[in-house]
């Protein structure tokens, strides 16, 4: 079966988009948590919004992803710096068992919906100036999948296995990981130009 290549953004503009949350501030902190989960633990919108406090654990620095699709379970561990947002972040939210909770006085702590965090990702999305073009050649914000996308190209890049990075991303087939090797073929590139052509004695 043919597959699509994904549209992804490059770690300088995802770098860009993690940086306009102003964590100082309760609401730049919760978007800067949501933005990290989803880039870097390449989680699905679906599994961000249903993430619990008990799903993470700080001493071990894994969250478990419930019931993700096909109802299976996952572990994923955390970088430092994702682990460090979590626990500033658990330590200052708003009273309520969700990760990605309301903040204002009539939702604080309550579970926030999948068309919140795409809205929440387009808004950040123009504010830094970051567009994917569709297939069909349109200029879009990004959505909550171009991040995982990233996240899962990346992983592959830095030398994680497929195997591995399967894992992470909770695929149920190693093919749907395989297309993540085509993405940036840049370091294939650069091996096939480093060949060394063997000269006859």
């Amino acid at each position: 079966m043919k597959r699509t290549l994904p549209c992804i953004i490059s770690r300088q503009q995802a770098a860009k988009l993690l940086s306009l949350p102003n964590v100082k501030t309760l609401q730049g902190l919760r978007d800067k948590v949501i933005l990290q989960l989803l880039y870097r633990c390449g989680l699905r919108n679906s599994e961000l919004i249903n993430l619990l406090i008990d799903n993470v654990n700080l001493e071990e620095g894994i969250i478990i992803v419930r019931k993700a699709k096909r109802d299976k379970d996952r572990v994923i561990p955390l970088d430092k710096e994702t682990l460090k947002l979590l626990r500033n972040w658990l330590a200052v939210k708003p009273p309520g068992d969700y990760i990605a909770c309301g903040i204002k006085p009539n939702n604080a702590g309550q579970k926030l919906s999948s068309n919140f965090i795409r809205l929440l990702i387009r808004e950040y999305s123009q504010k830094a100036g970051i567009y994917i073009t569709t297939r069909q050649g349109k200029r879009k914000p990004i959505h909550p999948h171009v991040l995982r996308h990233a996240c899962l190209t990346e992983l592959l890049e830095e030398g994680f296995t497929l195997s591995e990075v399967q894992e992470i991303a909770g695929h149920e087939d190693i093919s749907t990981t395989q297309v993540y090797m085509h993405v940036r073929p840049e370091a294939l590139i650069k091996k096939m130009r480093n060949r060394k052509l063997t000269t006859a004695n």
